[in-house]
């Protein structure tokens, strides 16, 4: 059981980062938004991201359009 935790956790960052690294204009697509919803949801069922982790991501989607993510996040706090 502890080795699907920890392939569930590596997943999880995995993802992280690559949602960090995601540039402002791809969040005007409202099919890519469901998915990442989807994913940040689902990382916060399994308990990886916190409730305030998963708000300072989706409140960094209203980021100005030349910043990445990552750096509304970083500023945030996360």
């Amino acid at each position: 059981m502890m080795f699907k935790a920890e392939i569930m956790e590596t997943i999880a960052k995995t993802e992280i980062e690559e949602i960090k690294k995601t540039p402002k204009k791809m969040f005007k697509s409202l099919n890519y938004r469901y998915l990442i919803n989807g994913k940040l949801l689902m990382l916060l069922q399994l308990g990886i991201l916190s409730q305030e982790e998963y708000q300072t991501i989706i409140t960094a989607w209203d980021c100005s359009e030349d910043n990445t993510i990552k750096d509304q996040i970083t500023n945030g706090g996360f």
